[in-house]
């Protein structure tokens, strides 16, 4: 992967790092246990993918 499209699909996990924290967050505010599951599982599929591409730059 070139590095730019590695910068990019970076920023682009962090985004999505972000938006399932703020989803987690709002469902927890609502009592919603499934989808704040749900969210934390996609979350730390986003993390995990995002360290092994930190690790390799």
């Amino acid at each position: 992967m070139e590095k730019q499209n590695s910068l990019d699909f970076i920023t682009w996990l962090n985004k999505q790092i972000d938006n399932a924290n703020h989803v987690i967050r709002e469902s927890q505010e609502n009592s919603n246990f499934g989808r704040e599951a749900k969210y934390e599982g996609v979350r730390e599929a986003f993390l995990e993918c995002l360290n092994k591409l930190t690790f390799v730059h």
